[in-house]
């Protein structure tokens, strides 16, 4: 099979829908591995018995229940879609049945403390924390988060990082990793553009010789880093403009979900694990 027929229906999907910009950007990524799998199988049209043979070999790969939670819902969507319109777009009777309907879509459970942001409430707080900037601490706030949430980087990484970490090597940003006080030559963690940017925009805004990479801003600061229930204050407050509060999402959220998104932009299992220096 050189080109499958479902890829000519699955553009006619993504344009009819009115779905954001990251949320096509990642269906089209779990729909590139559907229709890879459907063409290594020979599978013209699938049956419900090889969406679950599907599901299976990407969790024999690995993948977390999240991520075939985002795979199963993509693909659901799909189907509806496909059954809804079968005579109207004049498909083939083998689309008149939804083969997604038995599939029941394992959900993160309830007792999983830290969720994983979706890829809209994570565009959301980066652009409103960016467009909402006033005062210098909402531009360190907002260069935080987008380095937790693009890069992985743990609370305490973030409280002990210092200026001279912060380092451009070959024209790549470069953060390397201050563990109490002691840094490591060899642990680093590269930075994106975006936060990069986000990160310079503040840095460009500070007028001290503080050595720490973020600093309070209180009249009570003092040449010490941040304390340790700094994210205690500035997370729930900047979730409660964003209108994300009551979510449960805490800062630790930040960093799994900035693994989620690296599977779902095609990283492999290795290089998400590299991200996140496991």
């Amino acid at each position: 099979m050189e080109k499958h027929q479902l890829e000519r229906l699955i553009e006619s999907y993504l344009l009819e829908k009115n779905f954001s910009s990251a949320t096509v950007k990642s269906y089209k990524i779990v729909f590139k591995y559907y229709i890879i799998y459907l063409k290594e199988n020979y599978i013209e049209y699938a049956k419900t018995s090889d969406i679950i043979q599907y599901r299976e070999s990407r969790r024999s790969l690995g993948y977390s229940t999240h991520y075939i939670y985002v795979h199963m819902s993509a693909l659901k969507g799909l189907y509806r879609y496909l059954r809804i319109n079968q005579k109207s777009l004049n498909l083939p009777t083998q689309y008149d049945y939804d083969i997604m309907v038995p599939i029941k879509n394992e959900r993160i459970k309830a007792s999983i403390k830290k969720p994983i942001l979706t890829l809209d409430q994570a565009r959301h707080i980066i652009l409103h924390t960016k467009n909402t900037r006033k005062y210098i601490w909402h531009y360190r706030d907002h260069a935080i988060i987008y380095l937790m949430m693009t890069s992985g980087l743990r609370r305490i990484e973030i409280v002990h990082a210092k200026r001279e970490d912060y380092q451009i090597v070959d024209e790549q940003w470069l953060l390397y990793i201050n563990k109490k006080g002691r840094k490591s030559d060899e642990e680093f963690v590269k930075i994106s553009k975006g936060a990069g940017i986000a990160l310079n925009d503040y840095l460009n805004k500070r007028k001290d010789d503080h050595p720490y990479l973020f600093i309070s801003h209180r009249s009570v600061s003092n040449k010490g880093h941040l304390s340790r229930t700094f994210f205690y204050d500035m997370f729930p407050r900047v979730l409660k403009d964003c209108g994300l509060d009551g979510l449960g999402i805490t800062p630790h959220c930040l960093r799994h979900s900035a693994a989620t998104f690296n599977l779902l932009r095609g990283g492999s299992i290795e290089a998400t694990k590299s991200l996140m220096r496991h």
